[in-house]
């Protein structure tokens, strides 16, 4: 009976949700979010139900999902334009033909947005710098990615202009935008519920309703790894701790929500399972790599809690929580360049709530004004380190990073300085092609003229007419 209950005192001890454990010493200690008063008020979310995020937004604008009769429409806000968002004549994008399902922002150019529609397309559009004057119906480009509504798109982390889709037809894709073709695809057993590319960008890691996590390289579609994730009902979500490891936000029976650790070092295994709270909403991981911090904000919540890693153990440490009365529809964090390093800003994100968008700051309180390096490790450029046609012929290269030291800037907003992304649809290449074809007889019968004056036989045209 001792053993017995020495036993279960181990059991209950080892299961408390990880909030009630003692913090250890850290850089990050003293991080607490804070709500901008700057705000953008008066939206009209949709009530389109979605697995994404449900917000996005860079350096340059923040989109959210817009309800409105008929086709899906997306309002991309300059993010410079905080307060009252005018109800009529606010220029969106539109030109869908069904709700959006899932939409994502260039990480390299960031004036490009991609969109998934329940229409099965998939659509490019390209935004001017200043913002919006007009609402744009035509996109940069639209491909008919799949043969039921799209669920998912995401761009990959280094190749420019390879983006991932998922829908409801069971299938994943991988997309090469450059030349509208597609590079992957495979059958999903379950309906998907999150899709994330590794950070180095080698693999795709998937969570399905029937409660697996899975691992694919889209280059060798034969490397999969599949295991149970968790075993509560609802939705379950998955975010890369580094390429070789990752975390699953879910529910166990007794639907507490929880998260597990797993490692590919040999297979995929699970190494930590903790336990959060006995909240309803799936809980939305977010990890960043510069700081270790691993952020957990749920629909319907009013709080985001955030804790510190140790990658070397797997074990995960609460740090603090930002907490509100207002629940939220949506949230995401901006690219790491967007933070304040003055104000020692860690991270930013965007919630939306009821009727606004609030910019939250994650701050990292230190009395010195210098900047401080041990927590602003280099982060991510926002540029490619590869193109797309040698990623998909089996090419990697790490990700291009900068140092967010302002003595090391070079003085513009960083976006000016990227390589602005052009694509060439279908219809432009075969335009293109008639006009060389044209160019090319107008010389050719320059030349049958020429040969003709010296007696010379005409050549056969290069292009003879169909």
């Amino acid at each position: 009976l001792k053993c017995f209950f020495a036993l279960y005192c181990h059991v209950r001890t080892m299961a408390r949700p990880i909030s009630s454990r003692i913090v250890r010493e850290s850089a990050f200690r003293h991080v607490f979010g804070e709500a901008s008063k700057e705000c953008y008020q008066d939206i009209r979310y949709s009530t389109k139900a979605t697995e994404s995020a449900g917000v996005r937004g860079n350096e340059l604008f923040v989109a959210i999902p817009w309800e409105a009769g008929g086709g899906g429409q997306l309002a991309v806000i300059a993010a410079s334009n905080y307060g009252r968002l005018s109800q009529v004549g606010l220029p969106m994008i539109k030109g869908h033909a069904g709700g959006i399902l899932d939409f994502e922002f260039n990480p390299f150019n960031p004036t490009q947005v991609l969109t998934a529609c329940e229409d099965t397309k998939l659509r490019l559009w390209e935004l001017p710098r200043e913002g919006l004057k007009d609402s744009l119906v035509t996109p940069e480009l639209a491909i008919d990615a799949h043969s039921k509504k799209l669920t998912f798109s995401t761009f990959h982390p280094t190749a420019n202009l390879v983006c991932a889709t998922a829908a409801f037809d069971l299938s994943i894709k991988v997309w090469n935008l450059e030349t509208q073709g597609e590079i992957f695809a495979t059958g999903v057993a379950d309906q998907l519920q999150s899709l994330k590319w590794s950070p180095d960008g080698k693999l795709l890691a998937y969570t399905c309703k029937d409660k697996t996590l899975n691992i694919v390289d889209p280059r060798s579609p034969g490397t999969v790894h599949v295991e149970k994730s968790h075993e509560g009902t609802k939705a379950q979500k998955v975010e890369w701790l580094s390429n070789e490891a990752l975390l699953t936000s879910g529910f166990s029976t007794q639907a507490e929500r929880q998260v597990k650790m797993w490692s590919l070092a040999n297979a995929l295994e699970c190494v930590n399972t903790e336990l959060i709270d006995q909240g309803s909403g799936a809980l939305y991981p977010t990890y960043d790599s510069d700081t270790k911090m691993l952020y957990l904000a749920g629909r319907g919540d009013g709080n985001v809690r955030f804790y510190e890693v140790d990658d070397s153990t797997f074990n995960i440490f609460p740090l603090s929580a930002f907490s509100t009365s207002n629940p939220a529809k949506g949230f995401d964090f901006l690219p790491k360049r967007c933070v304040d390093v003055g104000k020692k800003e860690v991270a930013r994100a965007l919630k939306v709530e009821s009727s606004q968008v609030v910019p939250i700051s994650f701050i990292c309180p230190r009395k010195a004004d210098a900047f401080q390096s041990d927590i602003y490790p280099d982060c991510l450029s926002g540029t490619p380190s590869i193109s797309a046609d040698e990623w998909g012929e089996g090419g990697n290269r790490e990700p291009v990073r900068m140092s967010l030291d302002p003595a090391q800037q070079s003085g513009d907003d960083g976006a000016k300085s990227r390589t602005s992304s052009t694509i060439v649809t279908r219809a432009d290449l075969i335009k293109q092609l008639d006009e060389a074809k044209a160019a090319v007889a107008e010389l050719e019968a320059e030349n049958s003229d020429f040969r003709k004056k010296l007696g010379l036989e005409p050549r056969p045209p290069t292009y003879p007419p169909e």
